[in-house]
């Protein structure tokens, strides 16, 4: 029997449909497009902010944005998801603010993707579901506030 969609890739050992190997920069793009009014920005790559590495990103540092993360969710194969041949991921958007009211209007922002879909190298998703909604609290010199969804695509 072939793969349900597209061409088998062999990753690890494991034999993927080419219809999962969605890479993250591509959803990151969706995420993008769908919220015009906010900067995004991946961890690490904040104008003005230590990254990871310890360096300084180059620039000054924006006074209120959002932070990114989008990954694949490992979950049990049920007869549902082989039936409706999707894979489950997690986004994780971050408010960033200089006060609680900027921080607060951000995730406002935000959470208008709630039961959007997104366009993802040319499929749509199954509507965002909100998951943990987090309220402005300090965070080093500013304020922040995590928002997170779950999709299938």
């Amino acid at each position: 029997r072939g793969p349900p969609h597209g061409r088998w890739l062999v990753l690890a050992g494991c034999r993927v449909s080419a219809a999962h190997a969605i890479d993250t920069r591509d959803h990151v793009a969706a995420v993008e497009a769908a919220l015009p009014a906010v900067d995004l920005y991946d961890y690490g790559t904040v104008p003005g902010v230590k990254g990871p590495s310890g360096e300084t990103t180059p620039g000054a540092q924006p006074s209120n944005y959002a932070l990114v993360q989008v990954e694949r969710i490992d979950y049990p194969t049920t007869t549902a998801a082989r039936v409706a041949r999707r894979t489950l991921w997690r986004l994780q958007l971050r408010a960033v603010g200089t006060s609680p009211n900027n921080c607060r209007e951000i995730r406002k922002r935000l959470l208008s993707l709630e039961s959007a879909r997104l366009t993802i190298a040319g499929r749509t998703t199954a509507p965002l579901q909100a998951g943990p909604i987090e309220d402005a609290r300090p965070d080093d010199s500013r304020w922040s506030a995590l928002v997170e969804f779950t999709y299938g695509i």
